[in-house]
């Protein structure tokens, strides 16, 4: 399986077989968490992974079909994020990690295959 590091595309001529837009909220005690504009821009270079604004949506834009997951966008932003922690806030006695998609409950955490119009909704909050 190839990494999305090693897929790096040229901005502006991009062939993508794979156009697919998910949209990530992230909420940390009761506030929204903004997603940075620019995950995956490297100059002139754009990851298949990668963002545009702050409105939360990731695009997955590939020259080849595959599975992306949720983990990877995680670790090419350089972020934690796992079943127990969003960046560094992590479940404890008094805080939980919750996480959905489309409004449905999932424990797929890291391993969520991303999809085309998929919410997906992570909430750490004191309990």
């Amino acid at each position: 399986m190839t990494s999305p590091a090693d897929e790096l595309l040229y901005e502006g001529e991009q062939q993508c077989v794979m156009h697919i837009h998910p949209t990530l909220k992230i909420t940390i005690d009761g506030e929204p968490y903004l997603i940075p504009t620019g995950i995956g821009h490297q100059g002139s270079l754009i990851q298949p992974l990668h963002t545009h604004d702050g409105s939360g949506i990731i695009h997955v834009e590939s020259l080849c079909v595959r599975d992306y997951t949720l983990g990877e966008f995680f670790d090419m932003w350089g972020q934690t994020f796992t079943a127990a922690c969003i960046f560094s806030s992590c479940v404890d006695e008094t805080h939980t990690l919750k996480m959905s998609v489309n409004g449905a409950e999932s424990a797929a955490y890291r391993d969520l295959v991303l999809k085309d119009d998929d919410v997906i909704e992570i909430v750490y909050e004191e309990t």
